[in-house]
């Protein structure tokens, strides 16, 4: 909502230098599918559909109450049809994933060693660091989706699942882990800054997923929780497992900049009113969704049982 002020301004390189270390989730979040693998379950895929579904539709609905949206059927009918309609780029490929991961978890049980490392590093090579230098070249790289894509998904699961097979950072410490990732991302940031002022223009194509500072600093954020012996916090993970959900709410194609520039006026922040903003502004969100969320499980689940689902 809020692409960091004017050109040039305080909040242009807030937002430049800050980006970097929170756009590594969505990387982060496929790695540790792929750490505790994906065991396809269709009644599982089809509860998240109706999720999804529920809100995208309901957010049709909302904006067009409050008059952020005219309807058009023939656009509209699509929020029926989010995942395959693509209202969600994540869900979409990520359901993907979902359907892939019987293959791909054959393919990591059968594979060697040896052959299964050879794989990941040639993806690394075509879909990471060619894309890197594609975006400091100028040039459309072999997959040019920025990382939205099924291959980086894909190339992330497998590493995911080689990690816990093999536990290939072993020897590396959490310190060392969480240090190498504020590198990545500190680097990353400066290079956009530098890049920026060289161009005279914004430029935010290191932000892409399929970039090697953004991979790395992804990797090596999950390596850190990897080696933290955090024991069994129900309600940290009672939280967590609501944040499919509150991302599908908020980030609704016709919700998001109503809620982060009408409501919350998120575009006009600049300075520290925006990093407050930036550090402040997600708790009361996630609060929010969570408890919209809640509602609706109970409601769904009764329905669910209802109809014996």
């Amino acid at each position: 909502a809020h692409q960091g002020g004017d050109f040039g301004t305080d909040s242009f390189f807030i937002h430049l230098s800050l980006r970097p270390f929170f756009c590594v989730a969505v990387n982060a979040f496929v790695l540790i599918s792929g750490y505790f693998g994906i065991k396809l379950n269709s009644r599982k895929l089809w509860k998240m559909n109706d999720m999804v579904t529920f809100y995208s539709v309901l957010g049709l609905i909302l904006m067009i109450i409050v008059g952020e949206h005219v309807f058009s059927l023939r656009k509209d009918i699509l929020y029926l049809f989010p995942v395959i309609a693509k209202k969600y780029w994540f869900i979409t490929v990520y359901f993907a994933l979902c359907l892939l991961s019987p293959a791909l978890n054959f393919y990591v049980e059968k594979a060697e060693k040896r052959f299964l490392g050879k794989t990941i590093l040639t993806g690394l090579v075509l879909f990471v660091i060619v894309p890197t230098i594609g975006f400091l070249l100028n040039y459309e790289s072999i997959v040019p989706d920025a990382g939205y894509g099924i291959m980086s998904f894909c190339l992330l699961y497998l590493i995911g699942r080689y990690i816990r097979i093999y536990d290939p950072f072993q020897n590396v410490s959490a310190g060392k882990s969480l240090l190498i990732y504020f590198v990545c991302s500190l680097t990353c940031g400066l290079f956009q800054i530098v890049y920026s002022l060289m161009l005279g223009f914004s430029f935010t194509s290191f932000y892409s997923y399929n970039t090697i500072f953004v991979f790395i600093a992804a990797l090596a954020l999950f390596v850190f929780f990897t080696k933290l012996q955090m024991g069994n916090y129900r309600i940290i993970n009672y939280i967590a497992s609501y944040s499919l959900c509150v991302y599908i709410i908020h980030i609704h194609p016709l919700v998001f900049r109503y809620l982060f520039n009408t409501l919350l006026h998120v575009d006009q922040y600049q300075g520290l009113s925006y990093v407050a903003a930036i550090f402040l502004l997600p708790f009361p969100i996630y609060a929010g969704c969570v408890v919209v969320e809640f509602i609706r499980k109970v409601i769904t689940n009764r329905i669910y049982k209802m109809l014996q689902l």
